[in-house]
């Protein structure tokens, strides 16, 4: 999810993954935006609907209730990772965040494929691709990571995790 200021920045909020809610609009409007960087399937619900069906469903308001406490957990990680300096040990601490997905780490490997570009990243962790990518090569010259390929990074997870202090 992100936004695009006036002055034509582009701040990335969040990156979501199968299964999460998003898009909490305000009197019928958003300030955000959505790009699918695979391919997805989005349910949209109507506020009044979906209130009488988690009337008639308590297990559907646990559920839901259960997923919003997650994601506002996830939103307070990610806003304490945008304090983290150096900017290396920024980046270091949002790939290990991003070992929870299987969607994208291997664990048997320790491959993690970016579903999403190094510009993507730059701009979720407030910083200019420049800085994203000297931070990169100060994690890979420190054997915290190797690049396979554009996408892909081998992890050498606790090294890193005793970098970033988890």
């Amino acid at each position: 999810m992100s936004h695009l200021g006036e002055d034509g920045t582009r701040t990335v909020f969040a990156f979501h993954w199968p299964g999460d809610i998003f898009g909490l609009g305000e009197k019928r409007a958003y300030i955000s935006t959505a790009v699918a960087l695979t391919e997805v399937a989005v349910l949209r619900f109507n506020r009044d609907k979906l209130r009488v069906a988690l009337l008639h469903a308590p297990q559907l308001q646990n559920d839901l209730l259960l997923k919003s406490t997650a994601e506002l957990r996830m939103s307070q990680h990610n806003r304490l990772l945008l304090t983290l300096h150096p900017a290396s040990r920024k980046i270091a601490a949002f790939l290990v965040q991003l070992t929870a997905h299987a969607q994208c780490f291997n664990e048997t490997t320790s491959v993690l494929t970016l579903p999403f570009s190094r510009n993507d990243m730059a701009a979720f962790l407030d910083m200019k691709i420049e800085t994203a990518s000297r931070a990169m090569s100060a994690l890979e010259a420190a054997k915290f990571v190797e690049r396979l390929s554009a996408r892909s990074l081998k992890l050498h997870l606790p090294s890193m995790k005793r970098f970033v202090g988890t």
